[in-house]
């Protein structure tokens, strides 16, 4: 069934033509008030002003035109100073729900980004702990915004971002080796992350490396520790998410696209400049207007 607001500019155009006006820019809109009807359009006003008439009665003048041939409208009216209301009909509503009922989960489906591709990256939640509320609210908003692009038409894919490097890592297996060595901790020194899910995750690298039987010093102990924990913490995170009925399509490591950033830059390097002692995408010169963005470098 025609959308009712694309009938109206096709009729409106219609009759624009039949009154000499072949070309003209109108509004067709919903009214604040719904006293006013489902749809309002703004036609007699614009076109009063190139024929010459009073918007009112041209307004009428259209109504008289549409008749009674359109079933989709109980009513049509003229309204001051020349706006020309639609009242949508009972069956046409009544119509409407068993187009929905056979829609079934297509209906409300469009077509805007058909042929188009959209990446969404949402939660990518600290790799160093477990999700928390803030996530559980990010998550369903992140998934429902890929959710309404795919019913536009894009072809989605929901990417998780790991940050499994940095400082951040090392610290998770500083505190994991003091967890599992509280020996070798200076009295004064404060452990960066600690918990009832720390003794569980070192428990759980403990064995990972006692099943491995590799021998560690203090440095390689932190920085295997670190990582194999953010990997333990990244399947937790997953399930979580998959538990609140999330999916993703892709977990992109930073690990990865750290190893990728060489060949990025050798892509862009036309647009490169160097300002400070860093290297800035300026493919017009933004710098100069402190307007570039700066790449890890």
């Amino acid at each position: 069934m025609e959308n009712p607001k694309e009938k109206i500019y096709s009729i409106m155009g219609k009759i624009a033509s039949d009154l000499g006006v072949n070309e003209v820019s109108f509004l067709v809109e919903k009214p604040k008030d719904a006293l006013h009807g489902d749809f309002s359009a703004n036609i007699a006003m614009v076109l009063a002003k190139n024929l010459k008439q009073n918007s009112l009665e041209l307004a009428n003048e259209i109504v008289k035109k549409l008749g009674s041939s359109n079933p989709e409208f109980a009513k049509i009216e003229a309204v001051a100073p020349g706006f020309v209301n639609f009242y949508l009909s009972p069956k046409y509503l009544q119509d409407q729900v068993q187009d929905i009922i056979e829609a079934g989960d297509n209906y409300g489906s469009l077509t805007l980004g058909k042929g188009k591709k959209a990446s969404v990256e949402f939660v990518s939640a600290n790799p160093t702990g477990p999700l928390h509320i803030g996530n559980a609210r990010g998550g369903p908003l992140g998934d429902s915004i890929a959710n309404v692009f795919q019913k536009a038409g894009y072809e989605v894919t929901r990417e998780y971002l790991h940050n499994d490097v940095g400082g951040q890592v090392e610290r998770l297996g500083e505190s994991i080796y003091f967890e599992i060595h509280p020996d070798q901790k200076s009295p004064d020194y404060e452990i960066q992350y600690q918990g009832e899910y720390i003794k569980e995750l070192s428990q759980a690298v403990k064995e990972q490396l006692e099943e491995n039987q590799e021998d560690l010093n203090r440095e390689q102990f932190i920085e295997k520790a670190g990582k194999i924990a953010v990997e333990l913490m990244l399947t937790e995170i997953l399930k979580d998410c998959e538990d609140m009925g999330i999916k993703y399509q892709i977990v992109r490591k930073e690990s990865d696209l750290r190893r990728e950033v060489p060949q990025i830059l050798e892509k862009v390097k036309k647009s490169l400049k160097e300002k400070d002692g860093a290297l800035w995408f300026a493919p017009a010169d933004e710098f100069l207007k402190d307007r570039g963005y700066c790449l890890p470098c």
